[in-house]
């Protein structure tokens, strides 16, 4: 017996300045149709980015044209393939396990900071240098009315 060693492929990351809303407003969207086979209503929910002042009640339009340019501006640095791998598989596992005429709200909240955090500096893959001030973190939720999990899967 004689052992080969094997290379653990690595799994590079692409760091870029990613526009996250887009990036999970377009995977919601993706993932309509789907959604609407299975009478589930999919929903995206960016008002905790917003200021007060600015969100509509009632809402008109598409959600990306009640952004401020404050918020259509924020990006992120990350690999963009795979944030938009997260958020499909998010969005994937809600819709296979949320029951017909469920629900599931995608929501999109900025925790801003009022000082500009240290600052970060990266090397995009264009090789040209970038440096961000850190502004906070982004967090997305997927809530739906499925089952969930038990203790014990998690």
């Amino acid at each position: 017996w004689h052992l080969v060693e094997r290379a653990v492929p690595f799994w590079h990351l692409v760091e870029r300045a990613v526009p996250f809303w887009h990036l999970v407003e377009r995977a919601v969207n993706e993932f309509q149709l789907p959604a609407t086979k299975t009478n589930v209503q999919l929903t995206l929910d960016f008002n905790d980015m917003m200021k007060p002042e600015d969100i509509e009640d009632p809402p008109t339009g598409p959600l990306s044209d009640r952004l401020t340019n404050d918020v259509r501006n924020v990006k992120i640095i990350g690999d963009p393939v795979k944030l938009t791998s997260a958020v499909r598989n998010l969005l994937s596992n809600a819709i296979k396990f949320t029951p017909d005429g469920g629900r599931i709200c995608v929501s999109v909240s900025w925790d801003r900071r009022e000082e500009e955090g240290p600052t970060n500096e990266f090397v995009l893959k264009n090789e040209e240098a970038a440096t961000y001030p850190r502004r906070g973190e982004l967090c997305v939720s997927v809530k739906d009315t499925g089952v969930g999990m038990s203790k014990n899967q998690i």
